[in-house]
């Protein structure tokens, strides 16, 4: 399977020794893994760059607050964005014929137009009622806003899963790269002029757009154009042939999203939207590495540990207990170094007021060392076909981290203690969760027809 990954990249054109970061030739041993892991992560890593790079930009231009509504924003995006399509852009790649992938594809693009549009009235009224009384920090722009940026993002990932069918892994690159030039662009250039949280807002929206248009154009020399496939008795059949990804994947995707942002959402609106922007700021510099080397070594990993299951059942277990032993020794040293020095380094990078998001990632050091390890092994549970049990962990994630968070506000504890008690229901999750693939793998039996596949975030 690695192998056929190496194939299909060298026919894309990319050569072994393009966006290669050299820090993950060290990751695995020589060999074809190792390459294949640098490769998919070198597609990624002028992106993640950018946010980096601009970031202390950023936090110069901008105050906590307005960061802060803007993290209450994509928080609140990033929930329903992973439902958007309802899942059928996942199984746009997979589809038998190239017709139906195309039709797959526009399927999902106008399911993300219907549920924009639901998601704009349920805003609007939402907005009326203000039952959180956050009307005043919510420019009425953002209104409108919301619904044309999940609109893109839809299309985005629609693109994306066709681009992937054609193995347009150059053009994949190019979006990426695309969306957050234009994002960090016009996010820095809408700031200077003053357009306060608004312009965080509209540079998000116009990179999706921007990323989506890239994705949605043809390679020189293409042959097939997916506007000529398009039929609507096609995309019923693709809508019914599929209907398990709506009616499964869809809802453990909102599940597992919302598992991950209902943090931010929570400290936003028990502690103001300072507290959210400083939180903010943490888990941005936290995701931009960890999202480059974690998704690398999944999509790698997932092609693997696919094989194994099929043809060598014994060979899971020491692939997954190794893979993990490496994550651990990689990720361990830069991530206690955050912890160690994150104040004084977020003051000195992104300025004084800044200094409380590094204390923040302080007390997070043991749950970003634990996500580092598992979330890249978490493809396991769909290689053993027990994708059953993941839906049961997300549930059970979301429900410590809501008492965790709702127990400190009734508490009256202190920001800081919140996000301490936070980390501490995150950092358990994830150890159940390295528990319930390791017991799965270790138990006779294993195998066990589940649901649909879902591509995750833990």
């Amino acid at each position: 399977m690695v192998a056929r990954v190496l194939r299909a990249l060298k026919r894309s054109g990319l050569r072994p020794t393009e966006h290669r970061p050299r820090f993950l030739q060290r990751f695995l041993d020589a060999g074809p893994l190792t390459r294949a892991v640098a490769l998919v992560a070198g597609g990624s890593a002028p992106s993640q760059a950018l946010v980096v790079l601009t970031s202390p930009v950023i936090t110069r231009i901008y105050s906590p607050e307005e960061m802060g509504v803007y993290a209450l924003y994509t928080s609140a995006l990033a929930i329903l964005s992973s439902a958007v399509c309802l899942r059928y852009e996942m199984a746009v790649p997979i589809a038998p014929t190239v017709e139906g992938s195309a039709n797959l594809a526009a399927l999902s693009a106008l399911v993300a137009g219907a549920v924009s549009a639901l998601a704009w009235a349920v805003l609007w009224f939402l907005r009326r009622l203000d039952p959180w009384g956050l009307a005043a920090a919510v420019p009425t722009e953002m209104v409108w806003l919301f619904p044309l940026t999940l609109l893109a993002f839809g299309i985005l990932q629609a693109g994306g899963g066709w681009a992937t069918r054609q193995q347009a892994f150059r053009r994949i690159t190019r979006s990426r790269v695309v969306e957050s030039a234009v994002s960090a662009g016009l996010q820095i250039g809408l700031g200077a002029a003053g357009a306060g949280a608004l312009g965080l807002v509209v540079g998000r929206a116009a990179g999706y757009g921007a990323g989506a248009l890239v994705l949605l154009g043809r390679d020189p020399g293409t042959r097939v154009s997916p506007l000529r496939l398009l039929s609507l008795r096609e995309m019923r059949a693709a809508a019914v042939r599929f209907r398990r990804f709506p009616l499964l994947a869809a809802g453990a995707g909102l599940l597992n999203s919302g598992g991950l942002q209902v943090a931010q959402l929570l400290l936003g609106l028990f502690y103001g939207t300072q507290v959210a922007g400083w939180y903010a700021l943490g888990q941005r510099m936290i995701d931009a590495p960890m999202t480059l080397v974690g998704q690398a070594v999944a999509q790698v990993y997932a092609a693997e540990v696919a094989r194994l299951a099929r043809e060598e059942p014994g060979g899971v277990r020491p692939l997954f207990q190794q893979l993990a032993r490496r994550l651990l020794l990689v990720g361990a040293p830069p991530i206690l170094f955050l912890g160690a020095f994150g104040p004084q380094l977020f003051s000195f990078v992104f300025g004084p007021e800044w200094r409380e998001a590094g204390m923040y990632t302080q007390v997070l050091v043991l749950t970003m060392l634990a996500r580092f390890v598992v979330v890249p092994l978490s493809y396991t549970l769909d290689a053993l076909e027990r994708q059953d049990l993941q839906p049961c962990w997300d549930a059970g994630r979301l429900i410590l981290v809501l008492g965790a968070l709702v127990a400190a506000k009734g508490l009256g504890a202190l920001p800081g203690v919140a996000v301490a008690l936070y980390g501490g229901a995150m950092t358990a999750s994830y150890l159940a969760l390295y528990a319930v693939m390791l017991l799965a793998i270790s138990r006779p039996g294993w195998q066990r027809r589940g649901g649909v596949g879902a591509v995750r975030e833990s």
